[in-house]
């Protein structure tokens, strides 16, 4: 992990600036020669928190979530934040960091979303909170940002209407969902022959996620009692391999029933 830097550091000087008064230059002065501020680790960086806190809990998260909050750290807040002393930080930089995310994506004609600035700030909210915890800051700043907020979609049903306008334009709702006769008579009738059919049929009528098909065995599957237990799930790592994790929720941890004979299945 990189070293905290402090004035006696002649490798790795920190030049602060922009204070507004002499006193305010003064205090942050004697707050960088405070030793035992220094062995506490108060004097990290930003950047320098935010990468030892990733390596602290990487081997701890689902791949999934590892891959977000890397891309988070290293897309945007190391390189917007990184500089910043961890103890200075406050939550109007915080916020002005954001606001710097927002306009460089509408500068570059790719506006960021709502719920990926969410995202990003639960990131960095996740990595604070533990500095919150070590008692290296005092209350957490990225917790009260002015944020816009994501519209939930609202789901309809895919009527003959909308099916015809679809068809029409190429225009469809942002959540659509199929009626019971689309899925059965329609999709499963269409997909009977093909030999992943057992598992469309578990994704269409048993709700499955897409992992917990994937990652199914048949020690889960029970031919006489029709039943199937979701325990885990596969997850897709960087480099392509895919990893045997628990299911998202501990109530995602069950047994299903299932209907029809059991050669279907």
């Amino acid at each position: 992990m990189p070293r905290p830097a402090t004035v006696d550091d002649h490798r790795s000087r920190l030049r602060r600036g922009e204070y507004r008064t002499r006193k305010d230059a003064t205090e942050a002065l004697q707050r960088l020669r405070d030793r035992d501020r220094v062995r506490q680790g108060e004097l990290l960086t930003t950047g320098q928190w935010l990468l030892r806190w990733y390596s602290t809990v990487e081997p701890h998260l689902r791949p999934s979530t590892a891959r977000g909050y890397r891309k988070h750290l290293e897309q945007y807040l190391v390189p917007l934040l990184g500089h910043e002393l961890l103890c200075e930080l406050t939550n109007e930089g915080v916020q002005q960091a954001f606001s710097n995310i927002v306009r460089r994506h509408q500068s570059a004609g790719r506006p960021i979303s709502a719920g990926t600035l969410r995202r990003i700030q639960a990131t960095l909210r996740a990595a604070l909170n533990v500095a919150v915890r070590n008692e290296m800051l005092t209350t957490n700043p990225a917790r009260h940002l002015d944020l816009s907020r994501a519209p939930r979609p609202h789901p309809v049903v895919w009527t003959d209407g909308r099916v015809a306008e679809w068809e029409r334009t190429g225009e469809r709702p942002p959540v659509a969902v199929w009626t019971p006769t689309q899925t059965a008579a329609a999709f499963l009738a269409y997909a009977s022959g093909h030999r992943l059919y057992a598992l469309y049929h578990l994704y269409a009528l048993r709700g499955l996620r897409r992992g917990e098909g994937v990652g199914l065995r048949w020690s889960d599957f029970d031919a006489s009692d029709r039943t199937l237990t979701v325990a885990r799930q596969l997850q897709q790592r960087e480099n392509g391999r895919l990893e045997a994790c628990p299911v998202k929720t501990r109530a995602g941890e069950r047994t299903i029933a299932l209907d029809g004979s059991p050669s279907a299945y």
